[in-house]
């Protein structure tokens, strides 16, 4: 079973996804709500609470998500309460230093959403998320930076 939070409405990681997992359940607070296959999603605007039993995912993605968040350490503890004992958050998040480029590609240049950039709450560092994620109860398992920095990589357990 895999959440995909954040799932957007072109599905692509949910899609990819199908094939390998018995069920993969996206929610976002802009999708259509469906039903195929093994692939469900549900319209839904993440802000304390998660819709889900406990111990029912085994894997998590949240892509590009945490940094929208208005209460991103209620989330994690949710997401801890959904995922089965051994399970896997997987979390990409940029980095301070991408603040500023994100900024001017958006205000300035006009080639990123300006919505989207000033939904931004906060920028992670490697200390940051690593903080966050043990203080919701959850274990960093791996971390690494990508696109030339500007972006975090976190696998985390619970």
């Amino acid at each position: 079973m895999l959440l995909d939070i954040g799932c957007g409405d072109r599905l692509a990681l949910l899609e990819a996804v199908s094939p390998i997992v018995r069920k993969a359940i996206g929610i976002d607070a802009e999708v259509e709500e469906l039903e195929h296959g093994n692939i469900q999603t549900l319209r839904f605007r993440l802000e304390r609470k998660l819709p889900f039993q406990d111990s029912y995912f085994d894997i998590v993605t949240m892509l590009a998500v945490l940094e929208h968040l208005d209460f991103p350490l209620d989330v994690l503890k949710e997401i801890r309460r959904v995922m089965r004992p051994g399970g896997f958050l997987l979390i990409t998040t940029p980095t301070p230093m991408a603040r500023p480029v994100l900024e001017f590609l958006s205000y300035r240049l006009h080639l990123v959403s300006e919505k989207e950039i000033r939904d931004h709450n906060r920028y992670y560092d490697r200390k940051a998320i690593k903080d966050l994620l043990e203080a919701s109860g959850l274990a960093v398992q791996k971390h690494r930076y990508f696109q030339v920095g500007f972006n975090n990589f976190v696998v985390a357990a619970s």
